[in-house]
């Protein structure tokens, strides 16, 4: 016997209800995560920080070709160089700062603008700078140089220490291993910004 406030659900019915709940598909709520996963790297990589490696000797002997490094992009302000890709989003230069003496910048260098590179910032806008015997005169006065002891690389695919590029360098150790022998000079920077040099 039922009463009223009972309700007769058949199996049928139950079942049409489970369906009408069913949980979204997975496909969308990954399509879903992927969309976010993209838009916060793109956040991360213009505005906070990227990824970048080293193609060269020319900053040994502090930074190693295939060394591997993460940048902060907010120093200098943000272009469209800040993109990746270097997506055209901002029309100018915003929230600029200069950099200062010694730092490490990444930029991209004109005409191209389509090859990264990583270098040190010794110069300022309105200075004159100049490479004499080995010597960077800044502002027609000579960049302190302390001498270091020799640096000692083992040539390997990253370090391949060539005649042309280090003169004299190459040396075989006991053993026959090429080594690269390098000499090393401490610039200290008019602002007291000091780093060693080949």
């Amino acid at each position: 016997m039922m009463t009223d406030t009972q309700i007769d659900q058949s199996p049928k019915d139950a079942e049409t209800a489970i369906l009408a709940k069913k949980p979204p598909s997975e496909t969308k709520d990954f399509m879903k995560f992927l969309v976010k996963l993209a838009v916060f790297v793109f956040i991360l990589r213009s505005f906070i920080f990227a990824p970048f490696n080293i193609p060269s000797e020319s900053m040994l002997p502090r930074l190693y070709v295939g060394d591997y490094l993460l940048v902060s992009k907010w120093p200098y302000g943000y272009s469209k160089y800040s993109m990746p890709f270097s997506l055209p989003l901002l029309p100018k230069r915003i929230l600029a700062t200069t950099p200062k003496r010694g730092d490490v910048a990444v930029f991209k260098a004109p005409p191209t603008n389509d090859i990264d590179f990583i270098k040190r910032v010794i110069g300022l806008p309105g200075d004159t700078f100049e490479m004499r015997d080995g010597q960077v005169w800044l502002n027609g006065r000579p960049v302190k140089q302390d001498s270091q002891p020799a640096l000692d690389l083992p040539v390997d695919p990253n370090n391949s220490c060539s005649e042309m590029d280090f003169p004299g360098a190459l040396a075989p150790d006991r053993d026959g291993k090429l080594h690269c022998y390098l000499q090393i000079v401490r610039e200290t920077l008019p602002n007291g910004v000091s780093y060693d040099v080949i």
